[in-house]
């Protein structure tokens, strides 16, 4: 075994450290390699140990007690003076170890609900960014990482609160299948909509920047399908202020309401965008209407802005953001967009330049393997394909392949 930085410098891979309390205020440790998913061992990385400095923290005699360890073997056990009757334990004080970590699931619970109390937000970071880690690799279940993510949605940094909202909206796609948006919907609302009422629609006055991206995060997530009608209606709002001056509007919400808005509007309100973005003379203004366009779940608005973006008004460099919104984010949309991309494809590809063509194989980038096939076959049939279009769907049936194994690996945990 190497010492010091030596041990992460000359050989490859991060470790994960587990942390059991044993009698007799004893702590075991154990380290070894982190791998993810999926992910083959390499010959020999079973065994690798790192020269890894642990810092433990813990309560003692009504206060917070820390202590350094040097964890060199695969394998070591120290006494902690008082550790015995801890309520928790903290493997990593100031979330500055290089390394993942594994608690038992009730005591990541235990902290995740009392974090603001006993870790500073630095370390609730931390928290977060471990749990996702290890639901990642297989080793937390999709039930305790929800625990991790419910007992810090509350957290008044909004740093932390923040990180919360965007791993709950990855939850949809790692766990859920199509049939489980009600219930998605639900743990969402009751999660995340007191957070969105504690912080308001509409900025304030000197908030933190971080305020501003969680509001925007919240609305994004809470006006997904199925909405929140109060989150439909403040969007429509704010869309509506949008559409009159797209200045009035923060510029970091306008995009999000109009996408919510769009979801759930008529022709109305696509022939009003589609003025809006044939008026916009900023660049940002511009790109903002012309995605919402994309944004309809009305298939007749969907096709009818198909079709606007292979006419004139829309640049050849533009001509691929309308479908890729309509895929983006709703898997259920993908057959329809292939299908639309088969039938309209000299036309499409006779528009965009070349390499915007050879990136169309990731709207098939889903869970549905025969449309990959179906997609793969058709746009790398030898008078489409090009290298770059291969070498993108190469990249979407190793992404694809990989979510797959990751998935069983969560339903295995």
């Amino acid at each position: 075994m190497t010492s010091g930085l030596a041990s992460f410098i000359e050989q490859p891979g991060i470790p994960i450290v587990t942390v059991t309390q044993l009698d007799g205020n004893r702590v075991r440790l154990r380290q070894r390699r982190f791998s993810p998913a999926g992910a083959s061992p390499l010959h020999g990385s079973m065994d690798q140990t790192w020269n890894l400095p642990v810092v433990l923290r813990y309560p003692r005699d009504g206060g917070v007690r820390e202590e350094r360890v040097m964890l060199s073997q695969s394998e070591q056990t120290v006494s902690l003076p008082g550790v015995g009757d801890a309520a928790w334990i903290f493997t990593n004080a100031d979330a500055s170890g290089y390394f993942r970590w594994r608690l038992p699931p009730e005591t990541n619970a235990w902290l995740a609900a009392h974090a603001t109390g006993v870790l500073v937000p630095r370390e609730r970071l931390g928290l977060i960014d471990n749990a996702h880690a290890l639901l990642e690799a297989g080793e937390l279940s999709g039930r305790d990482y929800l625990n991790v993510l419910t007992g810090l949605a509350g957290d008044r940094a909004a740093e932390v609160a923040l990180a919360v909202a965007s791993a709950i909206r990855g939850v949809r796609a790692a766990f859920l299948s199509m049939t489980d948006r009600e219930l998605y919907a639900r743990f969402c609302h009751s999660v995340l909509r007191p957070v969105l009422d504690r912080i308001g629609l509409r900025p304030q006055a000197g908030e933190p920047a971080e305020i501003g991206s969680l509001r925007t995060t919240l609305l994004e997530i809470l006006g997904g399908e199925p909405a929140d009608p109060t989150v439909i209606t403040g969007a429509v709002g704010l869309s509506n202020e949008a559409l009159r001056d797209p200045a009035a509007v923060d510029g970091e919400m306008a995009p999000t309401a109009l996408r919510i808005a769009a979801r759930h509007g008529d022709a109305a309100l696509y022939n009003a965008i589609e003025q809006a973005y044939l008026s916009a003379r900023d660049p940002n203004h511009h790109s903002m209407f012309l995605r919402a366009l994309g944004g309809f779940a009305d298939r007749s608005l969907q096709e009818r802005a198909l079709q606007f973006a292979l006419g004139a008004e829309v640049n050849s460099t533009d001509a691929t953001v309308i479908p890729r919104q309509i895929v983006s984010g709703n898997e259920e949309q993908q057959a329809f967009m292939i299908d639309w991309i088969i039938a309209n494809y000299d036309e499409l590809a006779a528009k965009v330049p070349g390499p915007h063509a050879a990136r169309l194989i990731f709207m098939a980038g889903g869970p549905d393997p025969e449309l990959l096939e179906r997609a793969r076959a058709f746009l790398l049939a030898p008078e489409r394909t090009s290298s770059l279009a291969e070498k993108n769907a190469s990249e979407v049936g190793d992404r694809v392949a990989l979510q797959a194994t990751q998935a069983r690996a969560r339903v295995d945990s």
